[in-house]
């Protein structure tokens, strides 16, 4: 008999949230007044719709072409026995599995199709929160029956093909069949101009839609225009590629776009993240000048440089952006055509972290837009800061030459100015020639640093001594209350032992990663770096180049649903 305070199910709930899931099978099997309570709890987290088939007789099942199809039909006691778990089920993934490497579904549709007809009035998982469709294409129609009033995460790409009739129907039976959908990722690739409309009057209809993953060959600004009058709409990611059927930068969308500012649209919008190629360059700007009037915080732009844009449908240039309330913004620019649209002077008040990422050799382009920044947030409270600087060309003979001397002038002074820095990174694809009075600057002005990352590329490290040892002592020096170091450069200089007679022993730093830097290992090296940080230790810290490809937003958190 148990203890009468496990009856009450806080309590017990509260037990059981602190069980390992092989222990809460056990209590599920032995403790009657805890089995439904440790149910719950395991079968909340299996996303796998195969784990009904573990409770049904094996029998009831045999493999025909490496699917899982029914053998007979189920007997009343096996639907009662199923009746008792599919309520307890809050997540499901469509999953695929691989043999022979061909992507193949673990079960038949026949499998889906008798479950789906064992009540269809009613969705078969009664209480199923996320629904996850987004690798199958072949069975939407059977996606269908999992469609409930308590469907919260809904994710699911539309067939690529010209008949767009059963796109139209499931996106019909969303719509009806979940009215509190907040979270959507939707693939489309059908474009076709009939199919539009219906794509728009969907959107339309998702008035409780809170976070959505827009995948789309051809944006059609009807379909953002819906967006724009959702209310709860706070984080929007549009992946735009150049369209099939019709141009997203026509002179007609292009004017939509533009009167969404007027309009004060995307009232409600706190992230917006946006990857698209150079012949949808219209359609980024005019969004964005649509995204004006929103109270947006973080905002993330790709500009993928391949093809070229059409300049008869591109905004008169130049244009200014403001963006009053935007606090963190990532520029991804592939492309020197981003050079014309430029933010307003002040036009960032609000802005405290910035991620710049460029990979054209053209200085003056790339001048011309990170002064742009730096003016436009010039009465922000800028903490942190992470340029990357790439190339397309990796043979490039030029790389190195206009680097040398114009990185610091051209990316780094124009920051200098913000004296509550707390977070630097800076990543280049060429060697730096002279990192002494990159980080001599940097140092001399941010008094305030605690993070403090510099890497080059390594691979040409034989084209120019090191500096390792000079720059570390330098940040020693000026930052005093440094507390991550991350320097990948090149190999040491002479130590610079006299200079250490000159600087306190700089007791804040805690971790130091100084790479594979040739000379890191010596006896001398190691106890220059004893002397100079007596508290830090050696390790390791991501290179972030690695995530270069990746949106991120660390403020924003996916939303959260009940289960």
């Amino acid at each position: 008999m148990v203890h009468r305070a496990l009856l009450i199910q806080e309590v017990a709930g509260a037990i059981l949230d602190n069980v390992p899931k092989k222990d809460l099978v056990a209590v599920a099997r032995t403790c009657h007044d805890l089995t439904d309570l440790a149910l719950d709890r395991i079968w909340h987290e299996i996303p796998d719709l195969r784990v009904l088939i573990s409770v049904l007789p094996e029998s009831l099942f045999k493999r025909h072409w490496f699917k899982l199809v029914l053998s007979r039909e189920l007997h009343p006691a096996e639907w009662e026995r199923l009746q008792y778990y599919i309520p307890r089920i809050t997540s499901i993934k469509r999953k695929e599995s691989s043999s022979s490497g061909k992507p193949y579904p673990a079960f038949g549709d026949s499998v889906l199709a008798v479950l789906g007809a064992s009540n269809p009035l009613k969705p078969f998982l009664p209480n199923l929160v996320h629904l996850d469709w987004s690798i199958h294409y072949i069975d939407l129609a059977h996606m269908c029956m999992f469609l409930g009033p308590r469907v919260q995460d809904l994710r699911f790409g539309l067939m690529q093909r010209e008949d767009f009739l059963q796109d139209v129907t499931i996106l019909e039976d969303v719509a009806e069949k979940c009215p509190s959908l907040k979270q959507l990722l939707l693939g489309e690739n059908t474009a076709h101009p009939d199919f539009v409309p219906h794509l728009s009057r969907f959107f339309s209809t998702c008035q409780n839609l809170e976070r959505l993953d827009y995948r789309t060959a051809s944006p059609n600004s009807d379909a953002i225009c819906a967006l724009a009058e959702l209310p709860c709409l706070r984080q929007l990611e549009l992946l735009v590629f150049h369209p099939p059927y019709e141009r997203p930068d026509s002179e007609e969308a292009i004017h939509k776009l533009r009167m969404l500012r007027d309009r004060k649209a995307f009232r409600a919008l706190k992230y917006f993240c946006l990857y698209a190629d150079l012949p949808s360059l219209g359609f980024v700007v005019n969004t964005l000048q649509a995204l004006q009037s929103s109270p947006l915080e973080a905002l993330q732009i790709c500009v993928n440089g391949t093809g070229e844009a059409d300049p008869n449908v591109l905004p008169p240039v130049p244009i200014r952006f403001t963006l009053p309330t935007l606090q963190w913004l990532h520029i991804r620019c592939l492309t020197s055509a981003w050079r014309k649209y430029l933010f307003t002077p002040n036009g960032l008040p609000s802005l405290q972290e910035l991620d710049f990422y460029y990979t054209e050799n053209e200085t003056e382009d790339m001048r011309s837009l990170v002064e742009s920044i730096a003016v436009a947030c010039s009465r922000s409270v800028l903490t942190s800061l992470k340029l990357d600087i790439g190339t397309w060309n990796d043979h490039n003979e030029s790389r190195v030459s206009w680097l040398d001397g114009d990185i610091p002038s051209t990316v780094l002074w124009p920051f200098l100015a913000f004296e509550n820095m707390t977070h630097f990174l800076f990543t280049a694809d060429w060697p730096l020639l002279d990192p002494h009075a990159m980080i001599q600057g940097m140092a001399s002005s941010w008094k305030e640093l605690k993070t403090f990352y510099l890497i080059d590329d390594q691979e040409h490290w034989d084209e120019r001594p090191g500096a390792t040892s000079v720059c570390l002592a330098i940040l020693a020096l000026h930052c005093r209350k440094l507390e991550t170091i991350s320097l990948r450069i090149n190999a040491l200089e002479e130590l610079p032992m006299d200079l250490l007679d000159t600087i306190q022993p700089n007791e804040s730093v805690r971790l130091v990663d100084l790479g594979d830097s040739p000379g890191t290992d010596s006896v001398e090296f190691l106890s220059f770096f004893q002397r100079l940080f007596p508290n830090a230790r050696r390790g390791h810290i991501e290179d972030p180049r690695k995530r270069r490809l990746v949106f991120y937003y660390p403020r924003v958190q996916p939303v959260q649903f009940a289960a």
